[in-house]
């Protein structure tokens, strides 16, 4: 069987490769596979992993689950009136529920994953106490990294300070220099993060090139 599947996956890598040589059928087959296995599982999952367990069996459970599970069933069935433009307004409930939801999360998440670490990692660096190396050494990465954080956050200053009137808002020079630096920074953390997708594309090609090598040596072999 593991045979089989290194086959297939032989055939498909040469269907998206022919991409090389312009869009053609067979491109357009591997895509469509990939498109139709990829829509598959998720049905499966969304039926498994949420319908079921969530909409399904607590009917079947009764008691307390029933009277949770009326909830969900509420937004849904209101959800689906999407779809019919005399009682579409109902629809507009679960989708604010969805929004507002979605937003605290990501919200939540940003200042709490991100921007607060971020905040503390900095203020650590200042902790001579918890450094490892020298006092002098750490206090300069601090600062360093405190610059470079400054910096990076004022490149996304888009206002300036109003002057006289009749006179357009101009940046000071500092703050135009400290932008430029923190350009460089984002450019420096946009390339590393650039190199290391590219790194991992890299490393799926040379494993589905070692791949194929082993199915070239299994036919040939022979």
């Amino acid at each position: 069987m593991t045979t089989f599947w290194l086959f297939v996956g032989f055939f498909l890598s040469l269907m998206v490769l022919s991409y090389l040589v312009g869009d053609n059928p067979m491109f357009r087959l591997a895509i469509y596979l990939f498109i139709g296995v990829t829509a598959g599982y998720l049905a499966v999952m969304i039926i498994y992993q949420i319908i079921l367990p969530k909409l399904v069996l607590p009917i079947k459970w009764g008691g307390e689950y029933f009277l949770w599970s009326l909830v969900p069933w509420a937004l849904s069935i209101m959800l689906i009136t999407r779809l019919f433009p005399k009682v579409s307004r109902l629809g507009n409930i679960p989708l604010a529920y969805l929004v507002g939801v979605s937003s605290a999360v990501i919200i939540s998440g940003a200042l709490m994953g991100t921007l607060a670490t971020q905040v503390f990692s900095v203020i650590n660096l200042f902790d001579l106490d918890r450094q490892t190396q020298g006092a002098f050494w750490s206090l300069v990465e601090g600062v360093y990294v405190l610059f470079g954080t400054v910096s990076t956050l004022l490149y996304f200053q888009f206002f300036a300070p109003k002057e006289s009137p009749g006179k357009p808002n101009r940046l000071g020079k500092w703050i135009k220099v400290l932008r430029f630096i923190g350009q460089i920074f984002l450019s420096m953390t946009l390339g590393a993060l650039f190199a290391g997708a590219y790194l991992t594309a890299l490393m799926a090609m040379i494993t589905r090139i070692n791949e194929l090598g082993y199915v070239f040596w299994m036919i040939f072999s022979r």
